[in-house]
This record gives structure tokens, C-alpha cells and sequence, in this order.
């Protein structure tokens, strides 16, 4: 399990701008904050964000 602050490591900006944008994919239904937990809701919507996809 990563904390926001692992997260924010990994892909390499500031813990605040990890947080921002995981509520933001959280207000767009991406993906799901459940306490420490994140659960991936629209795989495909995420892919698309992260420019992934084709």
C-alpha cells in the first residue's frame, strides 16, 4: 500500500499536487477515495488521462 506521499514520489511532484489530482480523478469518477484506499473505478478513463490510450 503507498501512501500520498509515495505516490507523489514515484511520479515525481510535490505530495500537495499528488493529493490535488488524485481528488480531482476523484471528483471526475476515475477513480474512488476510500479513507487510505484507492480503487480504480473507469480504467479506460484513466488510461485516456494519463495519455496512455491511441
Amino acid at each position: 500500500m503507498f501512501s500520498r506521499e509515495d505516490i507523489a514520489n514515484i511520479v515525481g511532484t510535490a505530495t500537495e499536487t499528488a493529493i490535488r489530482l488524485l481528488s480531482e480523478m476523484n471528483k471526475d469518477k476515475i477513480i474512488l477515495l476510500n479513507g487510505k484506499k484507492i480503487v480504480i473505478t473507469d480504467l479506460a478513463k484513466l488510461i485516456k488521462t494519463a495519455n496512455l490510450s491511441d
